[in-house]
């Protein structure tokens, strides 16, 4: 309005200065902060209550799976607290940042679906064509070829189940149009996915860098004869081979070793209790002979025939103890004999068919093994050549049994057999006997 206007209120003109125009503004602005001040709380607060009434905040969790189990999505309320904006800031930030780790993992598992069709067109190639078998020919290369087929890359059950563990994950976030307060639970169970879809993408990229690195150092090395499959079945089988011959060994070492430490145990507990019973012994003769030495000459001579009856009854305890020793002894050595009779049993039954089977001649009495006796007695156990000669015309001459493994004939050629046959009746024939292998 410029100078000589009339107010309205009046029929004085009205002259507005900029100055007052300035302060006029000024007061506006302070009104509206205070306006934006109060109104604002009061609408985030009528915008929670209105979200809390339309729809009930429960907690979401999962369905059932094998691998998650069930994840709270959302913190169940304990008394619906006031929310401010700050609050709601955080749960956006939150709920971004889990949308775009699902993204990354959403992406990271088509890629591994990729890495694991490049891999197994890799492998097949390997495993059959003419690179694996320049692999296969050079043992070190081998020893890297093992390595790199020793981890499995993940099968299209684990990516499935991936996958459907990230749309279990990804519903609450798509499905929701208000802020979500996200559990730790919830992106626990986020970040174990990821970090197993990254390692499983890490280990099937170094499986393909080190095939095409073995590819490469290999290419011209010559090509070998089997196919790098058939080489690596090899050395697993060697493998396998080599660790039952080595857990044998461990195993009869160990036997070995606690039948030595039982027989030496036995021993010194032998020693122990002759030399305990000794020791009492000495002890009662030397405390009786100081009786003995205060007695009259009709009582010393009583005392000393008393005295030589204990003595003869601690010496026949002591005989006692060295039978049971000498028993023990011979169990021993009766096992030993079972057990090697029990390896020799195919080879004794190859080479004394002659003697073993069922026949009427040179025996006791009726139908059944040879008599190991008349064997003994005819000398045919000698370990001679006449002996084995002699053993050969009672397998060959006139008996009612079949040979088995002797020779028809007898010459240089047939001798080993002859010894070997020799040698098991004189080690086990007394052992057959009490089988009934034999007839005494």
């Amino acid at each position: 309005m410029s100078q000589g206007d009339v107010s309205p209120w009046g029929g004085k003109p009205r002259n507005i200065s900029v100055k007052h125009m300035l302060t006029i503004f000024a007061v506006l602005g302070v009104a509206l902060a205070i306006v934006y001040h109060f109104a604002y709380p009061a609408d985030v607060f009528l915008l929670q209550n209105q979200r809390s009434l339309q729809t009930p905040v429960s907690v979401q969790t999962s369905p059932a799976n094998s691998t998650t189990g069930d994840v709270p999505v959302v913190a169940e309320p304990e008394a619906a607290p006031e929310t401010s904006a700050a609050d709601l800031a955080v749960d956006q930030a939150r709920a971004s940042q889990a949308r775009e780790r699902l993204s990354q993992v959403r992406e990271q598992i088509q890629q591994l679906k990729v890495l694991r069709t490049q891999w197994q067109s890799r492998a097949a190639s390997l495993q059959g064509g003419d690179p694996g078998r320049k692999i296969a020919g050079s043992p070190a290369h081998l020893e890297l070829a093992v390595e790199l087929f020793d981890s499995e890359p993940p099968s299209a059950t684990t990516l499935t189940s991936w996958e459907q563990r990230l749309t279990t994950l990804a519903a609450p976030l798509t499905d929701s149009p208000h802020p979500l307060e996200l559990t730790k639970e919830f992106l626990a169970a986020l970040d174990d996915l990821g970090r197993e879809v990254t390692e499983s993408s890490r280990r099937l990229e170094r499986q393909l860098q080190l095939s095409q690195a073995l590819t490469e150092e290999t290419r011209g090395l010559p090509t070998a004869d089997r196919t790098l499959e058939e080489a690596l079945q090899h050395r697993q089988e060697k493998f396998v081979r080599e660790e039952a011959e080595r857990l044998a060994v461990a195993r009869e070492t160990a036997r070995r070793e606690a039948e030595e430490d039982r027989t030496k145990r036995i021993a010194d507990l032998e020693r122990q209790l002759i030399a305990a019973e000794s020791k009492r012994e000495e002890e009662k003769l030397l405390a009786e002979k100081q009786r003995i030495e205060q007695l009259t000459e009709a009582e010393k001579r009583q005392a000393a025939e008393e005295a030589k009856i204990r003595e003869a009854q601690q010496r026949a305890i002591e005989d006692g103890l060295k039978a049971e020793a000498t028993r023990v002894e011979e169990a021993i050595q009766a096992a030993r004999l079972e057990r090697d009779f029990q390896r020799d049993l195919p080879e004794i039954k190859s080479c004394l068919t002659a003697f073993t089977s069922e026949g009427f001649i040179r025996r006791t009495s009726g139908k059944g093994p040879m008599s190991l006796g008349f064997l003994k007695g005819k000398g045919a156990l000698e370990p001679t050549n006449e002996g084995m000669r002699t053993l050969h015309l009672l397998a060959t001459g006139t008996n009612d049994r079949p040979r088995g493994a002797i020779p028809e004939g007898i010459n240089t050629a047939t001798f080993p057999m002859l010894h070997r046959a020799s040698e098991l009746l004189r080690k086990y024939g007394d052992l057959m006997v009490k089988k009934g292998m034999l007839d005494p």
